[in-house]
Parts: C-alpha cells; sequence; structure tokens
C-alpha cells in the first residue's frame, strides 16, 4: 500500500528542513554575499559559535553583527563588528569586496568593513567561523595565512588565542567602542612592582 501523497510530501519538506539546519554554513566565499539577520547566520563547524546580528536590549532597534555561543539564547556577544554604526533595521548584507569583508545596511551602505589596504586580490576569499570563536578573512590559496581576524580585535570577551587588548560597551543597552589596550608585558611588569613592595 503506498502512501498518501502529502504524507510523502511532508516527510520530504522536514527531511529538506532538518537537513538545512545540520548543514549550517560557516564559510562565505567570494564573490557571494550573505544577508545576515537574526534567523541568517554562520555557525562554526561544531555548532559552537554563531555570527548573525542580534539586538543588546529589546527596547531598542540597534541592530550589530557579532559572535556569541550558538546554545546562548540571549545571545550574549563575545565580538561585535559595527559598533559605532549600527543598523536600524534586523537585516544586513555582509560580502567580500575586494580584499574587505564588508557589512552593508540598508540602502546598500557599508556600515562596517575589514579595512584590509594591500595589492589587489589575486584568488577567491573566504571568510570563515571556526570552533575557536575566530572569525578569518583570507586567501583561497593561502588557508593558513590569515588576512584579517576578529581574534585580533577583541571586544567583550577574551577567547583563548585572542590577543590581550578589549573594547567594551559604553553602556548596557549601547555597545559602542571602549578601549581598554591592557598589555601583557605590562600586567607582567605591574605584578612584578607589586611583588617587590611585599618583600
Amino acid at each position: 500500500m503506498r502512501a498518501p501523497l502529502c504524507v510523502t510530501s511532508v516527510f520530504f519538506f522536514l527531511f529538506c528542513f532538518l537537513y538545512e539546519l545540520s548543514s549550517s554554513k560557516s564559510v562565505l566565499y567570494s564573490p557571494e554575499s550573505l544577508t545576515v539577520s537574526s534567523n541568517q547566520t554562520l555557525v562554526s563547524p561544531g555548532n559552537v559559535f554563531e555570527l548573525g546580528l542580534f539586538k543588546p536590549n529589546e527596547s531598542i532597534s540597534r541592530w550589530y553583527l557579532g559572535i556569541w555561543y550558538k546554545e546562548d539564547p540571549k545571545r550574549t556577544s563575545l565580538w561585535v563588528a559595527n559598533r559605532v554604526k549600527p543598523l536600524t533595521k534586523p537585516v544586513g548584507i555582509l560580502k567580500l569586496f575586494g580584499n574587505n569583508l564588508v557589512l552593508f545596511g540598508q540602502d546598500n551602505i557599508p556600515v562596517w568593513r575589514t579595512n584590509l589596504t594591500g595589492g589587489g586580490v589575486r584568488s577567491r576569499m573566504v571568510a570563515e567561523l571556526f570552533d575557536n570563536g575566530n572569525f578569518v578573512v583570507k586567501d583561497f590559496s593561502d588557508p593558513e595565512g590569515y588576512l584579517w581576524q576578529s581574534f585580533d580585535s577583541p571586544t567583550d570577551t577574551l577567547l583563548p588565542e585572542m590577543k590581550l587588548k578589549m573594547t567594551t560597551f559604553s553602556s548596557q543597552d549601547d555597545p559602542r567602542q571602549i578601549l581598554y589596550p591592557w598589555m601583557l608585558d605590562k600586567l607582567e611588569e605591574e605584578a612584578n612592582r607589586a611583588m617587590v613592595k611585599d618583600d
């Protein structure tokens, strides 16, 4: 006995939906663009981190491109790209444009970019989110040579392998940049100075 067509269609639809959920994208290749929103995101291969748009507070209408732990329902930001120029609508376009990764907002206006300088593009560019939380831009022909990485510009949270320099929200509802340049050698110098005083 054959299953009715509508039951078969429902199972096929569910299979496709579940497959799409399980095969989340972690890489963006040039010349592709990715529409990012609160539900259209990049997810690291092991489903550890997610990159997309978030609002730090439901009562405000500012949207930021950020990284958070995938399993965090509050989407607590670990890194934020467009702190200075938030989006006013919950959608943006992420695109590799020349040597740079650019976030475009309304009316195709750039609101954030990686600010890479140098020669022209020699091969296909790649933007990739890794399971350690690092979001990188690299030349496809040199997979280990990062041209830009989020770990060089940490914002809210220091993750393993990041450089020790941070920025933070100017308030809970406003993630504009406040720089705290913490240098490891200065911290060690202060610690050594404190130990000498104690002796």
